[in-house]
């Protein structure tokens, strides 16, 4: 009877033990599912972020395009408007009239030679298309390292894009702050970081100054490395 007595309350505490530890399996449970959730929040985030940017460059090139159209029509509407103006036959003598006559016969030298505005959006159709085949060519490379490199594998082709925005700017500017990448790729400063550390694993970037104020630069063998025309 008394071995009874003394063994209740170790029974009564193994209980208390188990409930406790199952109260904190179940707050391990809720915390892997709160972080699961925050994942798929923040792949939905960075989807909708890419859908934005491909809209926006979408109605950039309907821009450009519909200026092109506009300078063409500036140019073209004198031509059309001298083919327009009526002839007073009423006052004009068989003199005059001949050398309108034979002037409408001659072929018009302008025609034979495209207009300024047309040969200018050509060259610049020619280096955006030259532009953008760069940054795709860079796109596969930081694909292609960062997985044989870094067993990376990106899950949104927009990160290895983005990242060569990043490059391009570096390329331009010689020197990039956080927040000048931020603003240059439409991003959030913690997208940034992510960016960064895989540019500095791969040895292209290295970082100068303090925290607030400090920038990227390329190094010579990021430099290197991305020696493509973007």
């Amino acid at each position: 009877m008394q071995n009874q007595i003394a063994l209740y309350p170790l029974e009564t505490i193994q209980k208390k033990l188990d409930e406790l530890k199952s109260k904190i399996n179940l707050q391990k449970s809720l915390g892997e599912s709160i972080s699961a959730e925050f994942e798929s929040l923040y792949s939905t985030f960075e989807s909708i972020n890419g859908l934005f940017t491909d809209v926006r460059e979408h109605f950039e090139s309907l821009g450009q395009y519909s200026d092109s159209l506009g300078n063409t029509s500036d140019s073209l509407r004198p031509k059309y408007d001298s083919l327009h103006q009526p002839l007073d036959s009423d006052r004009q003598t068989d003199d005059s009239i001949r050398p309108t006559f034979d002037s409408i016969r001659r072929p018009d030298d302008s025609l034979h030679h495209p207009d300024d505005s047309i040969v200018q959006q050509s060259a610049s159709n020619t280096e955006q298309n030259e532009a953008k085949n760069g940054r795709n060519e860079l796109k596969e490379l930081i694909i292609n390292l960062s997985k044989e490199q870094l067993n990376l594998k990106f899950p949104q082709t927009k990160v290895p894009e983005r990242i060569a925005v990043i490059i391009n700017g570096l390329k331009e500017s010689t020197q990039l702050s956080v927040a000048q990448m931020v603003k240059l790729t439409s991003t959030s400063r913690a997208t940034i970081t992510r960016d960064t550390i895989v540019l500095k694993k791969l040895g292209w970037i290295e970082f100068h100054g303090c925290k607030k104020k400090g920038y990227y630069t390329l190094t010579e063998e990021g430099k290197t490395a991305t020696s493509i025309n973007i």
